[in-house]
């Protein structure tokens, strides 16, 4: 079957469109019924991708993502997408080893240090997940987290109802 650009592109868009409606199943067919010229494309990769999640198919997705995070080693996102999807499938130890292994690539990303944080804190190190955190907020200049206090005000007692803290906001 011979297919064009533009009909390659519109294919990909219904298919997009499928998938945000819903209609996981049917995007998928779209897709596997395309040449396989087109099929090995990093944007119908992509799209797959999408699709295994949407249908909690996250080890699949997973290894997609990882052929696509190896054909473009400095795309963050593509690095990233491997361990959320590991993360996913309840593999959290795998989804670190993943992160660890592409920390230098990653490091300058937020989002990698905010997901670090999350899977650090899912296996239970919080200590680890806080460094992450720090490191995170560093990167976007967020100030770490204090209580917003005005001038010549008491800070706020999150938590109520303990002895000689306000109460009042």
């Amino acid at each position: 079957m011979l297919l064009t650009t533009a009909a390659f592109l519109k294919t990909c868009a219904s298919a997009e469109g499928h998938v945000e409606l819903g209609l996981a199943d049917e995007a998928a067919a779209m897709l596997a019924a395309l040449p396989p010229e087109f099929r090995n494309s990093k944007r119908v990769t992509a799209l797959t991708i999408t699709i295994l999640m949407k249908q909690g198919e996250f080890l699949q997705a997973s290894n997609l993502a990882e052929e696509l995070a190896l054909s473009e080693p400095d795309n963050v996102e593509h690095l990233l997408l491997v361990a959320r999807c590991r993360f996913q499938a309840g593999k959290v130890v795998d989804a670190l080893w993943w992160l660890q292994a592409y920390a230098q690539q990653c490091a300058h990303s937020p989002d990698y240090h905010y997901f670090r944080a999350e899977c650090h804190a899912a296996v239970g190190d919080p200590e680890a997940a806080g460094c992450e955190l720090r490191a995170a907020y560093d990167l976007e200049g967020r100030p770490h987290w204090d209580p917003p206090t005005r001038a010549g005000e008491e800070p706020v007692n999150v938590f109520f109802g303990a002895e000689g803290m306000t109460e009042s906001l």
